[in-house]
């Protein structure tokens, strides 16, 4: 599935805020047995994350696009020149049980978080900040 991203509203057809139901009706994503108010969209490597009913959170494994290049899979260097932006913060690594070791590059005004692995985007995670 092709996602286009726009900026603190949405990853494709998914959009922040909106009720999950509608997205269980219209496109069959069904919650995940073993994790709480977290979804998986058919057919994909598209997760959603809920509180409330409402998404929160949009991760993606396959596409992010954004001006007709997709994130995913690009070169973290490459990242700020195609955002306009820089990563607000570089966190710790994450080493997970394949022995894979990802950081995690915040850009909060935008409402992405990228993680990285090797120098190159391996997902996006897409939501809204809230102002403080």
């Amino acid at each position: 599935m092709d996602c286009i991203w726009i900026p603190n509203i949405s990853l494709g057809p998914f959009k922040i805020g909106e009720k999950i139901s509608y997205y269980e009706s219209s496109m069959g994503v069904y919650l995940d047995p073993d994790l709480e108010e977290e979804y998986n969209v058919p057919n994909s490597e598209i997760y959603l994350s809920t509180e409330a009913g409402r998404i929160n959170m949009i991760y993606s494994y396959e596409t992010c696009f954004y001006k007709g290049i997709n994130i995913i899979g690009l070169s973290i260097q490459n990242v700020p020149r195609l955002l306009g932006w820089n990563a607000d913060e570089v966190g710790g690594g994450v080493e997970y049980d394949n022995s894979d070791v990802q950081y995690p590059y915040e850009f909060e005004d935008l409402g992405l978080r990228l993680w990285v692995k090797d120098s190159r985007v391996v997902s996006a995670a897409v939501t809204c900040y809230p102002d403080d």
